[in-house]
């Protein structure tokens, strides 16, 4: 319990001064925490001048699920979002999520998302996961362990049109992990990977270990369990 309310003192007080937050905040507060975070090749800043936009963002994955033994609806599981870009061409969203300094334990949110989606609070979720570990992860920016996956958002479509999410969740060791997200419509596989890469292009891990992030990862180890287990048993109690 202590460590739910460390983490919820953290992640409160900054969801609340997100409002009005701009891309360069964004990319600084990314830099103290050694991530950095470049614009992507063909998007334009939604976050900084859209009226759409309500920052910080949430999806409305899926109004009618319930958690249970709760008897209320979770219509916003996971992340928040705090930089959002749309692409040139109109067909795609790319939303980098808030920052939380080192908080490491948050793969459940991966969990939490798919099931929503499924309407299934007991669904194994790791047939839908493609996890990527190369000795070499330049191409993915940096990070130790990249994990992709999809969904559909069942509720209010992000700015009335865009209703399929592609989820990236990096982790890289003693930095902060991301939920980043490319949300869209109906596009081939061709463009999907296409905007795969320039989201990851747009991300790269430093390989700084600070004092702070070692402490961290004791105090909220960041080891993605739903590899090794799903349902897991606690992942309803986030």
């Amino acid at each position: 319990m202590y460590k739910l309310l460390s983490i919820l003192a953290i992640i409160v007080p900054f969801a609340v001064s997100a409002q009005n937050y701009t891309f360069s905040e964004y990319q600084r507060d990314a830099n103290d925490v050694d991530v950095h975070i470049d614009k992507p090749d063909g998007f334009n800043c939604l976050s900084d001048t859209s009226s759409e936009i309500r920052n910080p963002l949430t999806l409305d994955i899926n109004p009618e699920f319930r958690i249970p033994g709760c008897g209320h609806h979770y219509p916003t599981i996971g992340w928040i979002y705090s930089a959002i870009f749309e692409s040139d061409n109109k067909d795609a969203l790319l939303m980098y999520p808030g920052l939380f300094k080192y908080l490491a334990p948050l793969d459940h949110l991966i969990e939490q998302e798919i099931q929503a989606s499924n309407s299934d609070h007991g669904l194994d979720v790791r047939p839908y996961l493609t996890t990527i570990a190369k000795e070499d992860m330049t191409q993915y920016a940096n990070a130790d362990t990249v994990i992709i996956y999809e969904f559909d958002i069942k509720g209010k479509p992000v700015l009335g049109r865009y209703n399929h999410c592609i989820g990236i969740y990096t982790r890289k060791y003693a930095h902060p992990n991301l939920g980043l997200k490319i949300i869209t419509n109906s596009i081939g596989p061709a463009k999907k990977d296409e905007y795969i890469k320039t989201m990851l292009k747009s991300v790269r891990y430093g390989n700084d270990v600070s004092a702070e992030g070692k402490k961290w990862e004791q105090d909220y180890p960041g080891a993605i369990t739903i590899l090794s287990q799903s349902p897991r048993p606690s992942s309803h109690q986030h």
